[in-house]
């Protein structure tokens, strides 16, 4: 595990056992997986969607605290495919 899916990893450990944490994350990666896929309008709703777990992984200690992943829209684009291939890459072994 490296990267965005190490990060990922390390905060699913983090929001475990907390249904609002649990359901903005499911949330960044439905909208990961769109974005990837191509969906019309994917990238507005993963900015928006990392916005709120960002904003809400802000009430948790450090180091999950400075959140997911911070970017320019672009930025974001590039760490959800990056996250997206890795998942896939993962499933596959």
């Amino acid at each position: 595990m490296k990267g965005a899916y190490l990060r990922l990893f390390e905060i699913t450990q983090s929001v475990k056992g907390d249904p609002l944490g649990n359901a903005l994350m499911d949330e960044v990666l439905t909208t990961c997986f769109d974005h990837a896929l191509g969906s019309c309008g994917a990238l507005e709703r993963l900015v928006a969607a990392m916005n709120r777990f960002n904003s809400y992984l802000s009430g948790y200690a450090p180091p999950i605290c400075t959140g997911l992943f911070r970017g320019t829209p672009e930025e974001i684009s590039h760490w959800a495919e990056q996250l997206t291939c890795q998942i896939l890459s993962n499933s596959e072994q």
